[in-house]
């Protein structure tokens, strides 16, 4: 899919294997952990290994620079819509124009293949405002809640 855009001078994309399941895990539970700790309470491994599982199955990507993986991307395409699952970068690669080139690539794919893009992030997530630059606007609110067990 976004492989194939020419504009990929520093950063490289390749299918996500088995053997990168400890690095995705590590990465999700530094980028996300904090955020799902303060909206569901706990962060939980046996579900984010669920999520790789499914996501290693579906397309995951890692984002490489000098053949070193620094994060991880997961799109999807349903009829005219792409949507933007996931993209993380490890810490060391944040606020250096690494993710402003992946989405900058991945809008450019979108537009040019005429695709609606979409994302979802939480709420608590600070790239929220990375995402507004780019011109993404929220179209409506996912409500949770949260199964507590009673107590007795």
């Amino acid at each position: 899919m976004i492989d194939a855009h020419p504009s990929h001078g520093r950063y490289a994309l390749r299918a996500a294997t088995e053997a990168d399941r400890a690095f995705v895990l590590l990465l999700w539970r530094e980028s996300l952990g904090a955020h799902v700790k303060e909206l569901f309470g706990k962060w939980d491994d046996a579900a984010a290994d669920r999520n790789c599982t499914r996501k290693l199955n579906t397309g995951l990507q890692i984002i490489e620079v000098d053949g070193q993986a620094v994060g991880v991307l997961h799109l999807s395409l349903d009829n005219d819509w792409l949507s933007l699952n996931e993209i993380e970068l490890v810490s060391e690669s944040r606020n250096l124009g690494l993710g402003t080139q992946v989405l900058t690539d991945i809008q450019a794919y979108a537009d040019a293949n005429k695709l609606n893009l979409e994302l979802q992030v939480l709420v608590t997530n600070r790239a929220i405002r990375f995402y507004e630059r780019f011109g993404f606007r929220p179209t409506h609110t996912k409500m949770a809640r949260l199964f507590k067990a009673s107590e007795g």
